[in-house]
C-alpha cells in the first residue's frame, strides 16, 4: 500500500528519531549552549558573594575617565608655577573651559531652533537687525509716563529739543559728572574739519558684536558729525567678538585678554586684548568702509604698542604700498603710539609682525572732519574683577593716550546672572575701585555708570527674575555716587523686572534662551 494511503498522525505512531522527552530535550539544549558560550555564561553569573561584577568594558571605561579628567585639570594646577608668559600661554591653550567661554557640551542641550531657522530659509541672507525689529510690534520698555524734567534740560544740553520727546528716565547723579562731555560735544563743527568728541565703552558680552556702540557712533554722529571708527584691537579676542564700520581681517596672532590675567605685568593694552607674534608671525588689516555714514574716509591711522628691551620689528603698509619699518626695542617696558598720516580718504592699513618679540594693542582710525568718535572695549565674559588685573600704571597711560571724553562703564551682568553667593560690598568696592584706575589716566573725562539690565531664570516653566539682580543695581548706583560719576538705570528705563519674561514671550523674541543676552 503506498503512503498515499495513510496520513501521518505523530501523537498515534513517533517516529523513532525524536525524542519524546520534554526533560531529555532540555538537557539536550543546556548541554549545547554550554559548549558554545562557556565564557559568556560564566561573565553573566554572580560571583561568590552574590554581587555582579563590573564587565572589563566599565573598568576601562572609568580608569579612561578619570585620566581624561586629571589631563584636563593639569593646564590649571600649573598655572600656579612661576612660569614665563610663553608658558602660561600654551597653557592656557591647553584649558578646555576658560572664563567667557561657552561651557563644554552645552550646544547639546540648547533648542535646536538656529539649525530650523537655517533649514527653513536655506542659502537665504539672514535678516537685518532693523528687518527683525520691524517685523512685529515691541514690548513697551517702562510703564514709566515720560518725563517732562528731561525736555526742560534741553536748552542746558547740546541735543535739539526733539531729541528728548517722549524719553521717560533722566541720568542720575551731579549733573557735573558729565559736563566735560556736554563741552566737547559743543566745541564739535559738523561738516568741517575739527576736534573730536571721543567716548570709551567698556562692557561684556552684551556688546561683544559692537552693537550698542555702533548705534552710539550713529544715532550722535547724525547730531554732531562723524570722527570715524576709532579703536580697533589688533586681533579678537573671543570667538564672539565682532567689529562694525570696519574692514578688519587678522591671523595668526597669539592673543591674551585681560579676562584669564596670565600676562604677569597686566598690560593688555586699552581694550584688554594683547597680540603677540608666534613661530608663524601675524598679519591684520584696518580698513574704510564703502557703505554707512561712519568710517568712509580717514586720515589718520595710530598703531599701539609696546616698547621693550629686545622688542622686535613690525611693519605697516597703507594702500598696498611699500612696508615700512617699526622697530619696538627700547631700554624700558612702555607704552607708545605711532601716528601714521594719510590724505583724507578710503584707506587700509596692513601691519604684519617682521620680526622679534612684538606686543601690539590695536589701532585707532580717524576722519579729519569734527565730531563723534566711539571706541567699544568689550570684554566678554567679564566679571567686573576683570578690570582690576589691568596693571594699574598701564591702564591709566592707555587712557591718557586715548583722551576719551566720556568714559562708559555697563560691567555687572555676568556678576549678576552666574555668581548665586554674589557678596554684594565686595562687587561695589571692586566698581568703586575700577571707576577711581580709569578715572586717574583721564580726570578730566566724564563718567558714567549703565546698570544691568533684567536677568531671568525659569522656574517650574515659567521665566522669573533673578532677585539679585535689583542689589547689583544698586551697588553699581552707589558706586557712581562714590566715584563722583553719573548713573543711567538700564535696568528700569527697559522695564524692570519681568522684562526677560516679556521679551522671551514677543515675536519677535528679544532675548535668547539663558534669558540674560539680547537676540
Amino acid at each position: 500500500m503506498s503512503s498515499a494511503d495513510h496520513d501521518y498522525d505523530p501523537a498515534s505512531n513517533p517516529s523513532p528519531t525524536r525524542p519524546t522527552d520534554d526533560a531529555a530535550e532540555a538537557r539536550r539544549r543546556n548541554a549545547e549552549d554550554t559548549v558554545r558560550t562557556p565564557r559568556s555564561t560564566a561573565a553573566a553569573s554572580p560571583n561568590a558573594t552574590g554581587e555582579d561584577q563590573p564587565s572589563d568594558g566599565v573598568r576601562y571605561g572609568l580608569v579612561l575617565l578619570l585620566c581624561l579628567g586629571v589631563c584636563a585639570a593639569l593646564p590649571y594646577a600649573a598655572l600656579g608655577l612661576p612660569l614665563t608668559d610663553d608658558q602660561r600661554d600654551v597653557l592656557e591653550r591647553l584649558q578646555p573651559y576658560r572664563e567667557g567661554d561657552a561651557l563644554p557640551l552645552a550646544s547639546l542641550f540648547e533648542p535646536a531652533r538656529q539649525a530650523t531657522i537655517a533649514g527653513a530659509v536655506g542659502t537665504a541672507a539672514a535678516p537685518t537687525d532693523d528687518e527683525v525689529m520691524g517685523s512685529a510690534p515691541l514690548p513697551d520698555a517702562a510703564a514709566d509716563a515720560p518725563d517732562a524734567s528731561v525736555a526742560a534740560h534741553a536748552a542746558e544740553l547740546p541735543f535739539p529739543a526733539s531729541a528728548y520727546e517722549g524719553l521717560t528716565r533722566r541720568i542720575e547723579g551731579d549733573p557735573a559728572a558729565l559736563t566735560h562731555f556736554y563741552e566737547s560735544l559743543r566745541a564739535l563743527t559738523p561738516g568741517h574739519p575739527g576736534p573730536k568728541a571721543r567716548i570709551l565703552v567698556y562692557g561684556t558680552s552684551m556688546n561683544g558684536a559692537d552693537r550698542l556702540t555702533r548705534t552710539l557712533r550713529h544715532e550722535l554722529g547724525a547730531y554732531f558729525g562723524y570722527g570715524g571708527k576709532g579703536f580697533v584691537p589688533m586681533a579678537r579676542g573671543w570667538q564672539s567678538q565682532r567689529h562694525k564700520d570696519v574692514r578688519w581681517t587678522h591671523e595668526r596672532w597669539r592673543t591674551n585678554v585681560v579676562n584669564r590675567g596670565l600676562i604677569l605685568n597686566g598690560r593688555y593694552g586699552l581694550a584688554g586684548v594683547l597680540a603677540r607674534n608666534g613661530a608663524t608671525g601675524g598679519e591684520s588689516e584696518f580698513g574704510t568702509v564703502r557703505d554707512g555714514p561712519v568710517n568712509r574716509r580717514v586720515n589718520r591711522f595710530e598703531l599701539y604698542y609696546q616698547e621693550q628691551p629686545e622688542g622686535g620689528e613690525v611693519a605697516y603698509s597703507v594702500d598696498e604700498g611699500p612696508f615700512q619699518a617699526l622697530s619696538t626695542d627700547g631700554p624700558a617696558v612702555r607704552d607708545r603710539v605711532h601716528a601714521i598720516e594719510v590724505p583724507e580718504g578710503p584707506h587700509a592699513l596692513r601691519v604684519r609682525a617682521a620680526g622679534g618679540n612684538l606686543r601690539l594693542y590695536g589701532v585707532v582710525m580717524e576722519s579729519e572732519q569734527s565730531g563723534v568718535v566711539v571706541d567699544a572695549a568689550s570684554l566678554v565674559g567679564a566679571y567686573t574683577r576683570v578690570l582690576l588685573r589691568f596693571d594699574e600704571a598701564h591702564w591709566a597711560e592707555q587712557l591718557r593716550l586715548r583722551q576719551p571724553d566720556l568714559l562708559v562703564f555697563w560691567m555687572g551682568g555676568n556678576d549678576a546672572g552666574v555668581n548665586a553667593d554674589l557678596d554684594v560690598p565686595a562687587f561695589q568696592a571692586t566698581y568703586v575701585e575700577a571707576l577711581r584706575r580709569a578715572r586717574a589716566g583721564r580726570p578730566e573725562a566724564s563718567c558714567l555708570v549703565m546698570s544691568v539690565l533684567d536677568k531671568g531664570m525659569m522656574v517650574r516653566g515659567q521665566v522669573r527674575s533673578i532677585p539679585r539682580v535689583l542689589q547689583v543695581v544698586a551697588a553699581q548706583r552707589a558706586a557712581a555716587a562714590e566715584a563722583g560719576c553719573a548713573f543711567f538705570d538700564t535696568h528700569a528705563a527697559t522695564g524692570g523686572e519681568g522684562t526677560m519674561r516679556r521679551w522671551r514671550a514677543n515675536r519677535p523674541v528679544l532675548v535668547i534662551s539663558d534669558l540674560g543676552h539680547l537676540t
